[in-house]
């Protein structure tokens, strides 16, 4: 009985880390494919012979279904990867100090409102530039 019992949690656990490596392996093409965009952003933004600016191409290419399609996986990846990170850190936090054991979701929600603000900062720093 509790060897049935042994298998079944180590089953279930398999299939967390598995779900965990395939997140985990996402995230690295989705930064391959967002560094390609911004890449080829960047490449657009360079003014021809001319002198006429060649940006228009780019967000043509942004228009494009498969790549809309591409950029909205490759943030859903991202999402889900920052949120499975902040779950594992408030979990080693809580292994390390067991007396915080009641605080796991409270460190959870800090943890996810410092990237939220820091990813804010960012953005705005960003846009201060391009404005």
């Amino acid at each position: 009985m509790s060897n049935s019992k042994f298998n079944s949690t180590c089953h279930q656990n398999k299939d967390k880390l598995s779900l965990m490596n395939w997140i985990r392996n996402l995230v690295v093409f989705a930064m391959l494919w967002l560094n390609i965009v911004l890449v080829y952003g960047v490449i657009c933004a360079h003014t021809n012979e001319l002198g006429q600016d060649e940006f228009y191409r780019f967000l043509f290419f942004l228009r494009h279904p498969v790549v809309i399609i591409l950029n909205s996986l490759s943030l859903i990846v991202a999402i889900l990867f920052s949120i499975m990170s902040c779950i594992s850190l408030s979990k080693a936090i809580i292994n390390r100090y067991p007396n915080f054991k009641r605080l796991q979701i409270g460190v959870f929600i800090i943890l996810m409102l410092a990237i939220g603000m820091i990813s804010r900062q960012l953005v705005i720093i960003a846009l201060g530039y391009l404005g």
